[in-house]
């Protein structure tokens, strides 16, 4: 956790909630990333098919598979770290 000693327990409370909701956010936010991901791949196999103009690079798909990998390693690590706080305050 923090290297800093809680100044009192409802100020580590007030940080824990605060963490706490940068992890929902984190969440919230891999779902929608991870819906445009879909989105892309779908379009990426119509394609393929012939059903659509090619407009999907690999560079594009290089960017958001980056992306997806960068906020799904965050909010594992979130989570963890969530877990933690909350095991150690009880």
């Amino acid at each position: 956790m923090s290297s800093l000693p809680p100044l009192n327990d409802q100020a580590a409370l007030k940080r824990l909630r605060a963490f706490e909701a940068v992890v929902v956010w984190l969440g919230w936010y891999n779902v929608i990333h991870l819906t445009f991901v879909c989105v892309v791949l779908l379009r990426l196999i119509a394609e393929r098919l012939g059903l659509a103009s090619p407009e999907v690079t690999i560079s594009t798909l290089t960017m958001i598979g980056a992306h997806a990998v960068v906020l799904l390693v965050a909010y594992v690590w979130a989570s963890r770290r969530l877990a933690a706080a909350r095991s150690a305050r009880s």
